[in-house]
């Protein structure tokens, strides 16, 4: 006598499946992060290069308005409504403040190996 027809009945994926596909996607994962994390330096450092050129602006046009500069924590630019919070917060955290002796705005909490710009005033 011959058994009726019989199949078996896969309930599920192998180790070795798996195994594969968990080594796929940390593959992917990792190529992902290693493209994207670059992209978030780059960014903080453009947000950083911009809020200095408009912090440096604000400070000509308010020395040029009332022939003084402005104090460290650059409060005065807030009096005279050149900015709309009294201190300047940098992407890197921390607060932006004026150099007076280099006539210029800088970022004291810069992080190790953060691109450090200078842009410097021709003071008269």
């Amino acid at each position: 006598m011959t058994k009726p027809f019989s199949c078996s009945i896969r309930t599920g994926f192998s180790l070795v499946e798996t195994s594969a596909a968990a080594v796929i996607m940390i593959i992917v994962g990792a190529a992902t992060v290693a493209t994207l994390s670059p992209l978030s330096g780059n960014a903080l450092e453009k947000a950083e290069s911009e809020n200095l050129a408009k912090l440096n602006c604000m400070v000509q046009a308010y020395n040029i308005e009332t022939g003084l500069w402005p104090d460290e924590q650059l409060h005065a630019l807030y009096e005279a409504d050149y900015t709309a919070e009294p201190e300047n917060a940098t992407p890197y955290g921390g607060y932006y403040r004026w150099d007076a002796d280099a006539k210029r705005v800088y970022n004291p909490n810069l992080p190790d190996g953060a691109l450090r710009l200078e842009t410097p005033f021709e003071v008269e």
